[in-house]
């Protein structure tokens, strides 16, 4: 019985080197550790879109609820009842709004509002 175990004990290095040859290969032919190649990269999200009929940008809302409505009422994008009527106009606010005044809330009501009654 003695025999058989040194036989053993002698096969190991070979076992194991076997062993590590087979988990090598494996391995770096994508098996276990790389990650799969993507077929195609992943395309780049829109930076173009196509022209609106009539755009208004509107700058610097700083939460001011009455100048805002002033400002839309003045481009057309309201009526005298703060309902839209800027038809299909794309109205862009950049700047700050939410930085001063008292109706920042508000103001972020206004635009959803002036944004569902476009649609």
């Amino acid at each position: 019985m003695e025999a058989n175990h040194e036989d053993s004990c002698k096969a190991l290095p070979e076992l194991l080197s076997s062993f590590v040859d087979t988990f090598v290969d494996f391995s770096v032919s994508g098996g276990l550790f790389l990650p799969a190649s993507p077929t195609s990269p992943p395309l780049p999200p829109a930076t173009r879109y196509p022209t609106p009929s009539r755009l208004i940008a509107i700058g610097d809302l700083h939460g001011d609820l009455e100048k805002s409505k002033q400002a839309f009422r003045l481009a057309g994008l309201i009526d005298a009842a703060d309902r839209w009527s800027g038809g299909s106009s794309t109205v862009v606010q950049v700047g700050d709004m939410f930085d001063r005044g008292v109706d920042e809330r508000k103001d972020s009501l206004l635009l959803g509002e002036a944004e569902a009654g476009s649609r």
